[in-house]
């Protein structure tokens, strides 16, 4: 019997459906009962470990990361207005910002913590100076209100220290930091766990990008189709 695996394609169709699970229960929050609300929000909660760890494959396997960077920025700029007015009902609303700009600082400490692995040679200088980058990232998304702020940056980061490790016991420092927040992203750690490294299917990244915004958009308007 061959042993149970996950690849990147699995990974981001879990994390995909788990989005949108928390996202349309968020939409319909006042016609569902209480213990739905929360059943839904907490699978949610398996969603946002998936896409950090994928920002963290994608840069090791990027070649182009200014590109990649200014996609996540991109996807974040569309996605604003339909994002705030998903939660709260108006067109912008600067104190809570979605998380592509998450994504997007936490993809710019990675590639400024590789700029300064090229630079300082001296293995224990570089482990500070890289501390530093991702603990001064991540208060740039907590003063810039990102979804997940501090904590999103700071957790793409132990992936990448995970990923650089090459060692599956090294997952113990994203998933202790990422369980910080709720036990209920347990099975996200999971799933990466059995991550055999692979890509699986291929999916057009242009069509992930835009599903973002998309989703959105179709939970905003059934919420409206039905009067809430």
């Amino acid at each position: 019997m061959s042993k149970l695996r996950t690849n990147g394609f699995i990974l981001k169709v879990v994390a995909i459906v788990t989005m949108v699970i928390d996202h349309m229960t968020a939409a319909f929050e006042l016609a569902l009962p209480e213990n739905i609300y929360r059943i839904g929000r907490n699978i949610g909660r398996t969603s946002f470990p998936l896409f950090a760890y994928m920002i963290a494959v994608g840069y090791m396997h990027t070649k182009d990361k200014k590109n990649y960077l200014l996609r996540l920025v991109g996807v974040g700029v569309i996605s604003e207005v339909l994002f705030d007015y998903l939660l709260f009902d108006k067109f912008y609303v600067p104190s809570y910002n979605n998380i592509f700009f998450t994504l997007a600082l936490g993809l710019l400490a990675l590639i400024i913590i590789g700029y300064v692995r090229e630079v300082i040679k001296n293995k224990y200088l570089g482990a500070i100076l890289e501390l530093v980058v991702a603990v001064l990232l991540g208060f740039v998304a907590e003063y810039c209100h990102t979804d997940y702020g501090f904590y999103g940056v700071f957790l793409i980061y132990t992936f990448y220290i995970y990923l650089r490790s090459n060692n599956k016991i090294s997952l113990l420092l994203p998933m202790l930091f990422g369980m910080i927040q709720t036990p209920y992203v347990l099975p996200a750690y999971v799933l990466i766990y059995l991550d055999d490294g692979t890509h699986g299917k291929h999916i057009s990244k242009y069509i992930t990008y835009l599903f973002y915004p998309a989703h959105i958009l179709v939970a905003i308007l059934l919420r409206g189709l039905v009067g809430l």
